[in-house]
Protein backbone atom coordinates (compact mmCIF):
# COMPACT_ATOMS: atom_id res chain seq x y z
CA UNK A 1 0.00 0.00 0.00
CA UNK A 2 1.43 3.35 -1.05
CA UNK A 3 1.17 6.21 1.42
CA UNK A 4 -0.18 9.51 0.07
CA UNK A 5 2.38 12.25 -0.39
CA UNK A 6 2.25 14.64 2.54
CA UNK A 7 2.56 18.33 1.75
CA UNK A 8 4.26 20.41 4.42
CA UNK A 9 3.08 24.02 4.54
CA UNK A 10 4.99 26.30 6.89
CA UNK A 11 3.84 29.77 7.97
CA UNK A 12 6.75 32.18 7.67
CA UNK A 13 7.13 35.86 8.44
CA UNK A 14 10.36 36.80 6.70
CA UNK A 15 13.33 35.80 4.61
CA UNK A 16 15.12 33.95 7.42
CA UNK A 17 12.14 31.82 8.35
CA UNK A 18 11.42 31.13 4.65
CA UNK A 19 14.98 29.89 4.13
CA UNK A 20 14.75 27.74 7.26
CA UNK A 21 11.44 26.25 6.15
CA UNK A 22 12.81 25.46 2.69
CA UNK A 23 15.95 23.87 4.16
CA UNK A 24 13.75 21.85 6.52
CA UNK A 25 11.76 20.28 3.70
CA UNK A 26 8.67 22.46 3.37
CA UNK A 27 6.53 21.87 0.28
CA UNK A 28 5.15 25.41 0.28
CA UNK A 29 5.09 28.54 2.41
CA UNK A 30 2.34 30.70 3.82
CA UNK A 31 3.75 34.20 4.09
CA UNK A 32 2.39 36.59 6.67
CA UNK A 33 3.52 39.25 9.11
CA UNK A 34 2.56 39.48 12.76
CA UNK A 35 2.37 35.78 13.57
CA UNK A 36 1.86 36.65 17.26
CA UNK A 37 -1.29 38.54 16.21
CA UNK A 38 -2.70 35.60 14.26
CA UNK A 39 -1.11 36.73 11.00
CA UNK A 40 -1.34 39.95 9.00
CA UNK A 41 -0.65 40.89 5.39
CA UNK A 42 3.11 41.00 4.73
CA UNK A 43 4.90 43.69 2.76
CA UNK A 44 5.13 43.34 -1.00
CA UNK A 45 8.92 43.61 -0.68
CA UNK A 46 8.99 40.56 1.58
CA UNK A 47 7.07 38.50 -1.01
CA UNK A 48 9.29 39.60 -3.90
CA UNK A 49 12.48 38.89 -1.93
CA UNK A 50 11.35 35.44 -0.78
CA UNK A 51 10.22 34.50 -4.30
CA UNK A 52 13.70 35.42 -5.59
CA UNK A 53 15.52 33.41 -2.92
CA UNK A 54 13.34 30.37 -2.20
CA UNK A 55 12.06 28.12 -4.96
CA UNK A 56 8.82 27.03 -3.28
CA UNK A 57 5.20 28.02 -3.84
CA UNK A 58 4.29 30.99 -1.63
CA UNK A 59 0.70 31.56 -0.51
CA UNK A 60 0.23 35.07 0.92
CA UNK A 61 -2.12 35.98 3.77
CA UNK A 62 -4.34 39.00 3.15
CA UNK A 63 -5.50 40.39 6.48
CA UNK A 64 -5.22 44.15 7.13
CA UNK A 65 -5.35 44.08 10.94
CA UNK A 66 -5.51 41.90 14.03
CA UNK A 67 -8.77 41.14 15.79
CA UNK A 68 -11.93 39.81 14.26
CA UNK A 69 -12.50 38.99 10.60
CA UNK A 70 -15.37 41.48 10.16
CA UNK A 71 -14.14 44.13 7.75
CA UNK A 72 -15.25 47.65 6.85
CA UNK A 73 -15.73 48.75 3.23
CA UNK A 74 -12.38 50.57 3.34
CA UNK A 75 -10.64 47.45 4.64
CA UNK A 76 -12.18 45.32 1.88
CA UNK A 77 -10.98 47.82 -0.75
CA UNK A 78 -7.48 47.60 0.74
CA UNK A 79 -7.62 43.79 0.81
CA UNK A 80 -8.69 43.67 -2.84
CA UNK A 81 -5.72 45.89 -3.80
CA UNK A 82 -3.38 43.68 -1.76
CA UNK A 83 -4.69 40.53 -3.47
CA UNK A 84 -4.14 42.12 -6.89
CA UNK A 85 -0.61 43.30 -6.03
CA UNK A 86 0.41 39.96 -4.52
CA UNK A 87 -0.95 38.13 -7.59
CA UNK A 88 0.87 40.51 -9.95
CA UNK A 89 4.16 40.10 -8.03
CA UNK A 90 4.40 36.33 -8.02
CA UNK A 91 2.24 34.93 -5.22
CA UNK A 92 1.31 31.31 -5.93
CA UNK A 93 -1.89 31.51 -3.89
CA UNK A 94 -3.86 33.76 -1.57
CA UNK A 95 -5.02 33.09 1.99
CA UNK A 96 -8.06 35.03 3.21
CA UNK A 97 -11.07 34.95 5.48
CA UNK A 98 -14.02 37.22 6.25
CA UNK A 99 -16.99 36.86 8.57
CA UNK A 100 -20.21 38.75 9.18
CA UNK A 101 -20.97 40.18 12.61
CA UNK A 102 -23.19 37.12 13.16
CA UNK A 103 -20.22 34.78 12.72
CA UNK A 104 -21.20 33.57 9.26
CA UNK A 105 -18.80 33.47 6.33
CA UNK A 106 -19.12 36.80 4.50
CA UNK A 107 -19.75 35.37 1.05
CA UNK A 108 -19.85 38.75 -0.69
CA UNK A 109 -16.41 39.78 0.56
CA UNK A 110 -14.92 36.34 -0.05
CA UNK A 111 -16.29 36.15 -3.59
CA UNK A 112 -14.93 39.63 -4.35
CA UNK A 113 -11.45 38.68 -3.09
CA UNK A 114 -11.51 35.28 -4.81
CA UNK A 115 -12.36 37.04 -8.09
CA UNK A 116 -9.39 39.40 -7.59
CA UNK A 117 -7.11 36.40 -6.96
CA UNK A 118 -8.02 34.52 -10.15
CA UNK A 119 -6.46 32.35 -11.44
CA UNK A 120 -4.59 31.67 -8.18
CA UNK A 121 -5.83 29.10 -5.66
CA UNK A 122 -7.32 30.51 -2.46
CA UNK A 123 -7.18 29.15 1.09
CA UNK A 124 -9.98 30.13 3.47
CA UNK A 125 -8.28 31.07 6.76
CA UNK A 126 -9.21 30.43 10.41
CA UNK A 127 -12.93 29.84 10.11
CA UNK A 128 -13.78 27.91 13.30
CA UNK A 129 -12.15 30.17 15.89
CA UNK A 130 -12.38 33.67 14.42
CA UNK A 131 -15.63 35.25 15.43
CA UNK A 132 -16.78 38.75 16.07
CA UNK A 133 -17.37 39.22 19.83
CA UNK A 134 -21.13 39.47 19.15
CA UNK A 135 -21.07 35.93 17.78
CA UNK A 136 -18.84 34.30 20.41
CA UNK A 137 -19.64 30.65 20.98
CA UNK A 138 -21.14 30.15 17.52
CA UNK A 139 -19.44 28.31 14.73
CA UNK A 140 -18.85 30.00 11.37
CA UNK A 141 -21.44 28.87 8.86
CA UNK A 142 -21.59 29.14 5.10
CA UNK A 143 -18.88 28.85 2.52
CA UNK A 144 -16.91 31.43 0.61
CA UNK A 145 -18.01 30.06 -2.78
CA UNK A 146 -16.05 30.06 -5.99
CA UNK A 147 -12.70 28.32 -6.34
CA UNK A 148 -11.60 28.46 -2.68
CA UNK A 149 -10.19 24.97 -2.73
CA UNK A 150 -8.57 24.80 0.69
CA UNK A 151 -9.70 25.42 4.24
CA UNK A 152 -7.33 25.75 7.17
CA UNK A 153 -7.94 26.48 10.79
CA UNK A 154 -5.10 27.61 13.04
CA UNK A 155 -2.71 25.16 14.59
CA UNK A 156 0.91 24.22 14.92
CA UNK A 157 2.55 21.38 13.04
CA UNK A 158 -0.37 19.06 12.79
CA UNK A 159 -1.51 16.72 10.08
CA UNK A 160 -4.91 17.48 8.70
CA UNK A 161 -6.75 15.22 6.33
CA UNK A 162 -9.32 17.23 4.39
CA UNK A 163 -12.81 15.99 5.05
CA UNK A 164 -14.92 14.56 2.27
CA UNK A 165 -18.08 15.54 4.07
CA UNK A 166 -18.99 17.04 7.41
CA UNK A 167 -16.59 15.76 10.03
CA UNK A 168 -14.31 16.69 12.90
CA UNK A 169 -12.13 19.71 12.32
CA UNK A 170 -14.02 21.18 9.39
CA UNK A 171 -17.28 23.10 9.39
CA UNK A 172 -19.77 21.09 7.34
CA UNK A 173 -20.40 23.76 4.66
CA UNK A 174 -16.65 24.09 3.94
CA UNK A 175 -15.81 20.39 3.93
CA UNK A 176 -16.47 19.85 0.23
CA UNK A 177 -14.09 22.62 -0.79
CA UNK A 178 -10.92 20.89 0.43
CA UNK A 179 -8.35 19.24 -1.78
CA UNK A 180 -7.65 15.56 -1.10
CA UNK A 181 -4.50 14.38 0.65
CA UNK A 182 -2.92 15.16 4.00
CA UNK A 183 -1.24 18.48 4.68
CA UNK A 184 1.08 19.29 7.58
CA UNK A 185 0.74 22.89 8.70
CA UNK A 186 3.40 24.45 10.91
CA UNK A 187 4.91 27.74 11.97
CA UNK A 188 8.57 28.72 11.46
CA UNK A 189 9.70 31.67 13.60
Amino acid sequence: MQCPQVEVEICVDGVGSARNAAAGGASRLELCAGLALGGLSPSLGTLVTIKALVKLPVFVLVRPRAGDFCYSCDEVDLMEKDVTLFREHGADGIVLGALTRDGDVDKDICQRLIAAAKPLPVTFHRVPRSHHPDARGRRARGQPGGPAARHRSPGRARIGKPARGPGPGYPGPLAGLCQPGPVVVGVQR
